[in-house]
């Protein structure tokens, strides 16, 4: 007989965790329209006080910062090599050295935004 009592709470076991799992399950529609419901009202109210979340602006900052510096790179070699082919006041050096100005404008834009933002957000 000894050996029923551990397939008897063995299914025991798993009557219990068939119930729990059920339960959830049930619950899991609501939970989720209340999730919904919640991030709806933050969204809201990001919108009317006009705050973003930080987290997420600084790594879009980074991102943009990331590409416009390998855009940098790539356009300051496409110059270099410009300079090689043609004569400093033809088009096709004056288009890249006018695209390299514009980047490097833009790092500065994105680089004062970096410097506004709040210290501990800089870190």
């Amino acid at each position: 007989m000894q050996s029923s009592r551990p397939i008897s709470s063995a299914i025991s076991s798993a009557a219990q965790a068939q119930t729990s799992f059920d339960f959830l399950r049930q619950r899991l529609p609501a939970l989720k329209a209340d999730l919904e419901r919640a991030e709806s009202r933050l969204n809201a109210f990001r919108t009317q006080t006009g705050t973003v979340d930080m987290q997420q602006q600084n790594v879009a900052l980074i991102a943009r910062m990331s590409a416009l510096e390998e855009r940098q790179t790539t356009l300051q070699l496409a110059l270099d090599a410009a300079q090689h082919r043609y004569r400093l006041d033809s088009e096709p050096y004056q288009s890249a050295l006018t695209q390299l100005n514009q980047v490097k404008r833009d790092i500065a834009d994105a680089s004062k935004t970096a410097a506004n933002l709040p210290t501990i957000q800089r870190q």
